[in-house]
């Protein structure tokens, strides 16, 4: 085929791999107008993704019998480069599913070294016609990699362009510009998350929510969440406590676990043991600290990232084996993440912790680009609008995978009041140990 020379037949003679971590843009966009849905999700059901991934035949085109040719052209889509982390793994499902004569899966791998080649490769695509697709999951936007993607938008109006972000940073270059660069980019609400955060605590018993704070703010988004967190639980009737955190590095590793324990001794003592704590970038110990020594409810992990898969390396040191998942094959997700699901059931049952402790079913990046991909090709085959983002439809592709409610609120600027339909933050419902 002609254009991209960088693989042949779908297997990948150079092999590209990099974070890509896009941000959103909020500092100058006060508070946005989130979903006000309160969960009604008493007993969810078990991720099914079972229901959405293909069982593979190990023959290269021979992947699905009712589809021969499902859509035209072909569809890229731009990874982390495999490691121990499974959630890098999002693009097998839809690879199964399609095929490698369908699915081009590039890595990104050390781009700050390479970005004359991140730049051909994006232009190769340009000048590719069977490329109607590109997907991106983590994306380091360099200023030359913008560059690259605005010439390929100009040129190619018939490519479908997504951008996923797994996290809110400031970017530089601002929504505006990532809105105008691709047809549609998803990234975690995770503002919004501050107040599903305290309906779940709510729901799960807890009169007191704690916050660790750090001692200086460095992140607006945790800033912004820790505000939504205050406000909610003031609506909610909860009672909100800060705990500010010493700088880290001006205390070694046991005295921060030292002061941890200790306040979240002196909190359960204080206001009880349904008392719910969360902090940004210290949630570790201080969910080891909550199951294992004092009791307490846990709403939420630190970081969504690899949910439910962090609760494995957060909550079950020696309850599972967590590499152990990832050396089957990487395209049974739906069998992990069940696994994880029940080995976390089981070790909190050993701490009368069930009931206590919630997550998000179903690894958000595995999600964003499953849905972003079906929603891609929906498009290319004229089945949604051609102008904008059909949110209902593209909502409904992430309820079915997630099997849990799920919210997506188009980004507004507050500041000059333009509401980008195609920079939507999304949210999904918990699941409860």
């Amino acid at each position: 085929m002609r254009g991209i020379r960088l693989w042949d037949g779908g297997k990948m003679k150079k092999i590209i791999s990099a974070i890509l971590a896009i941000s959103i843009l909020l500092a100058s966009c006060g508070e946005v107008d989130f979903p006000s849905e309160e969960s009604n999700t008493e007993e969810v059901q078990l991720p099914l993704l079972n229901e959405v991934s293909v069982e593979p035949t190990g023959q290269e085109g021979k992947y699905i019998e009712d589809i021969q040719e499902p859509f035209d052209g072909r569809i890229v889509i731009f990874t982390r480069a495999p490691s121990t982390d499974f959630s890098n793994r999002n693009a097998v499902p839809i690879i199964e599913k399609y095929g490698e004569d369908k699915i081009i899966n590039i890595y990104w791998q050390d781009i700050d070294y390479n970005l004359s080649v991140a730049v051909e490769l994006i232009e190769e695509m340009s000048n590719d016609p069977e490329i109607k697709i590109i997907i991106t999951t983590p994306l380091h936007f360099s200023s030359e990699v913008h560059d690259a993607f605005e010439a390929l938008r100009e040129a190619r109006e018939d490519i479908f362009i997504v951008f996923c972000l797994p996290q809110s940073m400031l970017l530089e270059e601002g929504v505006s510009s990532l809105a105008r660069k691709a047809d549609l980019v998803l990234a975690l609400d995770e503002v919004g998350i501050g107040s599903a955060m305290a309906r779940q605590a709510h729901k799960m018993g807890s009169e007191t929510f704690v916050h660790f704070s750090p001692l200086i703010w460095r992140s607006y988004i945790d800033y912004a969440r820790r505000n939504a967190i205050e406000q909610k639980c003031a609506e909610l009737g909860m009672r909100f406590v800060e705990i500010t955190l010493p700088e880290m590095w001006d205390i070694d590793p046991g005295e921060r676990m030292i002061f941890i324990d200790e306040e979240i001794m002196r909190a359960v003592e204080e206001y009880g043991n349904d008392t719910a704590f969360f902090a940004p970038h210290a949630q570790s110990h201080i969910v080891w600290s909550v199951i294992i020594t004092t009791g307490g409810i846990l709403p939420q992990p630190d970081s969504l990232a690899h949910s439910p898969f962090n609760s494995i390396i957060s909550f079950t040191y020696h309850a599972v084996n967590y590499i152990s998942l990832l050396e089957d094959e990487p395209s049974e997700t739906s069998r992990h993440t069940k696994s994880a699901i029940e080995e976390t059931r089981s070790f909190l049952a050993e701490y009368n912790m069930l009931g206590r402790v919630s997550n998000w079913p179903v690894p958000f990046e595995f999600m964003f680009t499953y849905t972003a991909t079906e929603y891609a090709i929906k498009w290319l085959n004229g089945e949604v609008q051609r102008e904008g983002i059909d949110i209902e439809v593209l909502r409904q592709l992430m309820i079915d995978y997630a099997g849990v409610e799920v919210f997506l609120t188009p980004f507004t600027d507050e500041e000059t009041g333009e509401v980008f339909d195609n920079f939507l933050l999304m949210r999904m419902d918990y699941i409860i140990y």
